[in-house]
């Protein structure tokens, strides 16, 4: 065996190693963007079934007041000033409430690969 065939035969590994490494990178790539679009899907879908509960829930809480109230406009009104107080404070809280909890929800499932290994 020639110092050439040696050469090729250590060419022809290297070859199979680094086409090996790129398609595990591929395959890793693909395995945590699975994971986030899931993750995102699933959140997508709790936060549409959510949104249909809440409605529901306006409707049912429009309803009761008015009988305390008397009065459709000043029910709503009540009800909309809650929605209201809601919102500000998740405008004050956004990063505690909103943005910390997502980004280590997505962060999570990035790095979960790097634990199972």
């Amino acid at each position: 065996m020639g110092l050439t065939d040696k050469i090729k035969k250590i060419l022809n590994k290297f070859e199979n190693y680094a086409s090996s490494k790129i398609e595990a990178a591929r395959l890793e790539t693909v395995e945590k963007t699975i994971n986030i679009s899931s993750a995102v899907l699933s959140w997508f879908l709790i936060v549409i079934m959510g949104t249909f509960c809440l409605a529901l829930f306006t409707v049912l809480a429009i309803m009761m007041l008015v009988q305390l109230t008397g009065d459709y406009l000043s029910a709503t009104g009540i009800v909309m000033g809650i929605y209201l107080l809601v919102f500000v404070l998740l405008l004050l809280f956004y990063k505690k409430l909103l943005l910390r909890p997502i980004k280590n929800l997505l962060f999570g499932i990035y790095l979960s690969t790097y634990e199972k290994k």
